[in-house]
């Protein structure tokens, strides 16, 4: 039910074009393919243990991606159903399996604060994409979160992520 509802805000979302600006990709366009589709998967914060659902949809022409990806933060008492949090990618770079990027600037939607993320992930052989994301505050009293990430197809990807 979760991940039907995330399918339905990220059409919503990205029909309006809302954080899919293109952004800049290095890539041999042969490498690039593997990744292009719909991903649906989550992450968790070393320190924090922060967790929450992962859906992007990765678009590519020879020199840009186009991707949207909703950070979806995990349910608390206080907000049993978060809004999902659109980002926008800044860079791209795939090598081979690998994929490396950074996300244009956020706010941090617990903290406010303005973070700054990037992330790597290598595709495996069974079509998972697995890596770990490094977010660091733009304030210099902050402490930075790294942590792990992952991703299917999502039409691989389990009801309940």
């Amino acid at each position: 039910m979760r991940l039907l509802l995330l399918a339905a805000c990220f059409l919503a979302t990205s029909a309006g074009g809302a954080a899919q600006t293109a952004a800049p990709v290095t890539a041999d366009p042969a490498d690039l393919a593997a990744f292009v589709g719909e991903w649906a998967g989550g992450y968790v914060g070393e320190d924090s243990g922060r967790q929450g659902t992962v859906v992007f949809r990765l678009a590519a022409t020879a020199d840009s991606v186009r991707a949207l990806v909703l950070m979806v933060p995990r349910p608390t008492a206080d907000d049993p159903m978060p809004a999902p949090v659109p980002l926008a990618v800044h860079h791209v770079t795939v090598e081979d399996r690998t994929v490396r990027g950074t996300l244009v600037r956020y706010d941090d939607p617990a903290w406010g604060l303005p973070l700054e993320t990037e992330f790597r992930g290598t595709l495996s052989d069974d079509g998972r994409l697995e890596g770990w994301f490094r977010s660091v505050g733009t304030r210099i009293d902050t402490i930075p979160e790294v942590g792990h990430w992952w991703a299917l197809r999502a039409a691989d990807a389990p009801l309940a992520l």
